[in-house]
């Protein structure tokens, strides 16, 4: 009889030792994970600190591929590819504004709200300078609603 009464224990308590985290590979789109927009701190040892944000979206024209716009702060119109697998991104070889070459890989926190990028900048003729990239508190906008008073008749 105490054995019924643990199993009927265990079945009950089975459910609450699942993880409720999301994995990542459990998404329809991976992708869908981290398109969004993200704050950035990035850091390098000899141009210092600075922050900015990057929207991540889908690439269109490639399923495990996402485009990050703004990334080292550009500003530019160009959006750098990344290649999504698993948690990584790995950023190939790639040319932004004409001036720039940038390569490099991140990773993605298990909980899916942080990335860490490690990555190379050349700006023309200066060498590569290495850069730290930390993505994180995913930017939201509260909207301010304004009651609407109607007029007296």
């Amino acid at each position: 009889m105490k054995i019924y009464r643990f199993l009927l224990a265990f079945l009950v308590i089975m459910p609450f030792l699942q993880s409720c985290q999301e994995d990542i590979t459990d998404l329809e789109d991976p992708r869908d994970a981290i398109t969004k927009k993200w704050r950035v701190t990035d850091n390098s040892g000899s141009v210092g600190a600075a922050g900015y944000d990057v929207v991540i979206t889908k690439d269109a024209n490639e399923s495990t591929q996402v485009l990050l716009q703004n990334f080292h702060g550009l500003g530019t119109l160009d959006k750098l590819k990344a290649t999504l697998a698993g948690l990584t991104l790995t950023i190939p070889s790639q040319k932004l504004d004409n001036q720039y070459t940038i390569s490099g890989s991140g990773t993605i926190s298990s909980n899916l709200d942080k990335i860490t990028f490690n990555y190379s900048v050349k700006a023309g003729l200066d060498p590569a300078e290495n850069f730290t990239a930390n993505f994180g508190a995913v930017v939201t906008v509260k909207k301010k609603t304004v009651p609407v008073i109607a007029p007296l008749q």
